[in-house]
């Protein structure tokens, strides 16, 4: 049961709140007033969609109301499963959001809207096509099952009953089997180009060639270890005479330099040689004179570059000195400058209170200008007052008193003579202001540069003070500079002796250490022609070159047929390996036609499964149809024994052909006619009632809920008054709820929870 809706900004409703009760709910109103809305709103609370979207006639955001923003929102309550649920779904710019809460708030699914949809479908057992096809009866669309031509009609109710999937999938069986059968004709058309028993005898030569080639390389393999022994053997030999050899040329090496060295040495020991003690221990000596002078030319080097650093402090203070005195002196020369630019400006200008005069001049100006405003203002009132009077006739315009005509003119010139006194005393205000402010601004222009001379006099001290820092200063330095330069000098002259002896040691030892060498040359001397005689024994024992010559013949041999064993065996390896490729396709082929066999074998029972699967579906979907259609019938034939208050017709029953379903109804002598061409509207109206809710108890027998939009609308006062009746006395017995939307007042007389809408 719907307990309660609550809408905002949906469609025409801008903020709506409807209670419904268990029984009849009847939504009365003009048209416009938002009824049918209302029944769109708890669809898409249900379902998240209305038809009109499905079928694409609005957007979803066209569902919003104008000028409202650009969200909306339904909150439902429903009552299902012995359980409350309180759905909400909002339409917002990114789209649509929905939840499903239970009694205390808890939620229960969301906020997707699908996930919501799928909850409640589940919840209610029902989904929207059968609630849009049996729940909710449109305007003009409770009869709609008898509106259709036969072929659509039979779609519509095939769907609603779900029996039109087993003709989807025997069409889809058959669409199958076809497809399957024509893959197997593939594979046969494809097993024709393996030619299978070709395939075999080839297969059986290629294997015979692969043994025979497999034989031969292991009697290659055999030759070729054999061979590789021999060669390494050969190798061996050739190596260890090849040491020998090398080791024959080094001594030969060792001859010659020894001999060069013997000869070199002798050519320098042409002149007597001083005995090598004798040097060393002169060297020592002047060893010890060098250390000496070395330190003396490090210390005077040091004091150097000390005296060095002080001169060029010494010079750097006494160029800022000279550079700060010089601009003290250009700044008293300025300053004695300024003195006299400003006697000559106070004499010139003439003014000893130069801001008191100033003062003066400025309170003459504001009275100048009072004047002339006072002037100006009594000038404008007495211009007035004369236009007024020379525009007055014989009254006064002040007073209001008669004026004779001489005393008007008396008027007239003595305004006009006091305008003329004002106008004088205006021009020569003027002129005094004018005098004055050219004063004024030759007094400004005095003061503002007698406060710059006198501020720039206030640093005469200053600059006198600095002066005669720094002309101390560079007194005391240029005698620093004096005094460093002279100690200069002195070090330089010191250390120009100290370098002078320094050379002399030096050359000294050079010639003792050259005398020392030739000493060491003459112990090598008698070295090398001891280590010559070693030598020259040793190459009495070299081999004859015809021995390594026959042994790299030998190796020669051995290698190139090792080589010739060793390509013949990887001819044979690639030969082998080729073979074997061949062998693999040809293998892979014979696979390949084997399993085309077992694929044709296994399509061909799979067309034959589909095959009796397409039948059984046949009978499975007659069956069905029946056992929906009988139930149908049982439920409609109850409904119709309470729901018509006549004995015209005795019942009611949808019949089920191959074309077509038709409903019909059974007159009193037993006799089945067409609904569609004998029933009047009302009882048309009835009988079409009746076929939506059995289908509804059928289909979704856990949704006791009915809803009808304008069910009277193309009836007669009977018709409607027979379908009141049938609502009011027998309906509540089969459905928990019933929704009516009418503009019929009549119609309302039969709820029992009477909704008005304006």
């Amino acid at each position: 049961m719907i307990s309660k809706i609550k809408l905002q900004n949906w469609k025409s409703h801008t903020e709506t709140e409807l209670d419904f009760k268990p029984g009849i709910n009847v939504l009365v109103g003009p048209m416009g007033s938002g009824k049918s809305s209302v029944l769109q709103a708890i669809c898409f609370a249900l379902f998240g969609s209305v038809p009109e979207v499905k079928r694409r006639d609005v957007k979803v955001s066209e569902l919003v109301k104008r000028n409202s923003g650009t969200q909306a929102s339904i909150e439902l309550k429903l009552d299902a499963a012995d359980k409350v649920f309180q759905i909400q779904r909002i339409i917002n710019s990114k789209g649509t959001e929905a939840t499903v809460r239970d009694a205390d708030g808890v939620m229960l699914a969301g906020t997707n809207s699908t996930q919501v949809t799928a909850f409640l479908k589940n919840i209610l057992k029902l989904d929207e096509d059968t609630f849009l096809r049996t729940v909710y009866a449109k305007q003009n669309e409770i009869d709609l099952f008898l509106q259709l031509n036969p072929q659509e009609r039979k779609t519509r109710l095939d769907e609603l009953m779900g029996v039109h999937k087993f003709e989807a999938a025997r069409r889809s069986c058959v669409s199958l089997a076809n497809k399957i059968a024509s893959r197997k004709d593939e594979k046969e058309n494809l097993l024709k180009n393996f030619e299978v028993d070709k395939l075999k005898t080839q297969i059986d030569s290629l294997q015979n060639e692969i043994s025979l080639i497999s034989e031969e390389k292991d009697a290659i393999s055999n030759k070729i270890a054999s061979a590789q022994r021999e060669k390494l053997d050969a190798e061996s030999e050739l190596k260890e005479l090849k040491v020998k050899f090398a080791a024959f040329t080094r001594i030969e090496e060792r001859q010659k330099f020894y001999i060069a060295q013997i000869n070199e040495i002798k050519l320098r020991l042409k002149e007597p040689i001083r005995p090598q003690a004798e040097i060393i221990v002169q060297l020592d000596g002047l060893k010890s004179k060098l250390a000496s002078f070395e330190t003396t030319r490090f210390e005077l080097n040091k004091a150097l570059d000390s005296l060095n650093k002080s001169l060029m402090i010494s010079g750097r203070e006494s160029s800022v000195a000279e550079s700060k005195l010089s601009d003290a002196k250009i700044q008293l020369e300025k300053i004695s400058a300024y003195k006299l630019e400003l006697e000559q400006l106070t004499q010139r200008f003439g003014a000893e209170d130069a801001k008191s005069e100033l003062e003066m001049v400025e309170s003459e100006i504001k009275e100048q200008e009072k004047d002339i405003s006072s002037a100006e203002s009594e000038t404008r009132f007495l211009k007035k007052h004369l236009e007024e009077l020379k525009s007055a006739k014989n009254a006064c315009p002040i007073c209001s008193r008669a004026l004779e005509e001489g005393t008007k003119e008396k008027l007239v010139a003595e305004r006009e003579s006091s305008i003329s006194v004002l106008a004088g005393k205006i021009e020569s205000a003027a002129i005094r202001r004018k005098e004055l402010a050219a004063r004024k601004d030759k007094l400004d222009d005095f003061i503002e540069q007698r406060d710059e001379l006198l501020s720039e006099l206030k640093k005469e001290p200053d600059w006198v003070k600095q002066h005669s820092t720094y002309q101390a200063i560079f007194e005391s330095t240029k005698g620093k500079i004096e005094s460093s330069t002279q100690e200069i000098e002195k070090s330089k002259s010191e250390l120009e002796s100290a370098e002078r002896a320094l050379r002399d040691l030096r050359k000294e030892d050079s010639e003792l250490r050259e005398q020392l060498h030739l000493a060491e040359l003459k112990e090598q001397l008698q070295q090398f022609e001891s280590q010559l005689t070693e030598v020259q024994a040793k190459l009495s024992t070299r081999p004859d070159n015809n021995v390594l010559e026959t042994a790299d013949s030998n190796f020669r041999k051995k290698f190139e047929q090792f080589m010739a064993l060793n390509e013949r065996q990887k001819s044979l390896d690639y030969v082998l390996d080729e073979k074997h490729k061949h062998l693999s396709e040809l293998i892979k082929k014979q696979n390949q036609s084997e399993q085309l066999l077992l694929d044709m074998a296994q399509l061909q029972k799979k067309v034959e499964f589909l095959q009796q699967f397409r039948s059984a579906l046949l009978v499975a979907q007659e069956l069905l149809r029946k056992e929906l259609i009988t139930a149908v019938n049982e439920v409609m034939s109850s409904l119709w024994s309470k729901l018509y208050p006549y004995e015209k017709w005795t019942s009611i029953h949808l019949e089920a052909s191959d074309i077509d379903y038709t409903l019909q109804l059974r007159t009193s002598e037993g006799i089945w006619v067409n609904v569609a061409g004998f029933a009047s509207g009302g009882e048309r109206m009835l009988a079409a009632l009746v076929l939506r809710l059995a289908f509804a108890k059928v289909l979704a027998p856990e949704f006791n809920i009915l809803i009808l939009d304008e069910p009277t609308h193309n009836l007669d006062d009977a018709a409607i008054s027979s379908f009141m009746m049938a609502l009011q006395e027998h309906l509540p017995e089969f459905l928990e709820q019933l929704f009516i939307v009418t503009h019929e007042e009549k119609l309302a007389e039969v709820g029992n929870n009477i909704i008005r809408l304006n």
